[in-house]
């Protein structure tokens, strides 16, 4: 899987979460990602080792060294030595000597990674895969493989679903657990 979409389908986070990523958010040892989701929460989720090592390598591969560094950016390439890609005035990026400058991914750049995805594989665009799909498979495969509502409502970043869910919680080491039952490392 590409790297910006292994996360979705291991984490089940939303699109939000994952491009608001900075490098401060892994923890490779624990091997844990934090996501700044939507209403300002933020969640710790599992991630496997193989993802961790790869989603660090993509960026380094960009350049990203500053805790608060965007993972998901894209290398902008000027001939002016400019510092800012707005005070950039040059037409032509194919000066040896260019500076680089890595731009974090914007939500619309991110949805257009799903239309280019539906454009070169069919079944992409037949079923309508989006990041929402993705994040809604994982959830279902979570829920089945540990019959637990509270499992599956944490493992999502979600709430108590009802009053019921309020009175059981799922610990940290059973995300874990679910995490690896889908997810070997």
């Amino acid at each position: 899987f590409p790297v910006t979409i292994w996360p979705i389908i291991e984490t089940a986070c939303r699109s939000g979460g994952l491009i608001k990523l900075q490098l401060q958010d892994l923890d490779s040892k624990e091997l844990m990602i934090r996501f700044h989701e939507k209403g300002g929460k933020s969640r710790k989720q599992p991630v496997s080792k193989a993802l961790m090592q790869s989603i660090i390598s993509l960026a380094k591969s960009r350049g990203v060294k500053s805790p608060t560094d965007s993972l998901f950016s894209y290398k902008y390439i000027c001939s002016c030595r400019c510092t800012k890609k707005l005070e950039c005035t040059c037409k032509s990026h194919q000066h040896s000597n260019c500076s680089e400058l890595s731009i974090p991914v914007s939500p619309h750049k991110f949805e257009k990674l799903w239309k280019r995805l539906g454009e070169q594989i069919s079944w992409v665009a037949e079923k309508q895969i989006s990041n929402h799909w993705l994040r809604h498979t994982t959830l279902t495969w979570v829920d089945r493989a540990t019959s637990s509502n509270s499992i599956a409502s944490k493992y999502a970043g979600h709430g108590p679903a009802t009053v019921t869910a309020g009175y059981t919680s799922a610990r940290k080491e059973e995300i874990r657990q679910a995490h690896d039952l889908l997810f070997k490392n």
